[in-house]
C-alpha cells in the first residue's frame, strides 16, 4: 500500500486495532498522540490545516526513535476544539494536496454498537 496510511475512522471504530495491525508489519504508527509525546495528532492536523502546511508537519516523527510515522490512526479532536479532516470542509482536500498517493482507510462499525461504546 502507498504510504502514508491515514485512517479516517471515527473513535471507537477499530483505530487501536488498526494501529496494532500495522505495527505488527513493522510500520511506524501513531494513534491519538505523536509517538511518545503529548501532542495530539488532531491538534497538529488542525493547526496545519489553518496554516496551509502539510497535515503532519511538526508531528511526523516518533520522538524517541526519530522514525517517520507511516500509519496514522485516531486523528481527530473530539472535544471543544472538534476537528476531523474527514468532516471539516477542505480537510480531505488538504490531505490530498500534500499526500496525493496516500492510502486512506475508513473502518465502519454498526451504528448501534458504536453509540453504545462511546
Amino acid at each position: 500500500l502507498p504510504l502514508p496510511i491515514i485512517s479516517l475512522s471515527l473513535p471507537k471504530s477499530a483505530t487501536t486495532t488498526t494501529r496494532m495491525y500495522f505495527s505488527c508489519g513493522n510500520l511506524t504508527t501513531a494513534h491519538t498522540n505523536r509517538p511518545f509525546a503529548t501532542t495530539r495528532i488532531g491538534d497538529c492536523m488542525r493547526d496545519n490545516f489553518l496554516n496551509g502546511t502539510s497535515p503532519f508537519h511538526g508531528c511526523e516523527t516518533n520522538v524517541r526513535t526519530n522514525e517517520v510515522v507511516n500509519v496514522w490512526t485516531d486523528i481527530g479532536i473530539p472535544d471543544d476544539y472538534c476537528f476531523y479532516s474527514s468532516l471539516h470542509d477542505g480537510g480531505l482536500e488538504h490531505i490530498a494536496k500534500f499526500y496525493p498517493n496516500a492510502t486512506l482507510l475508513l473502518v465502519v462499525r454498526d451504528s448501534v454498537s458504536w453509540i453504545t461504546s462511546i
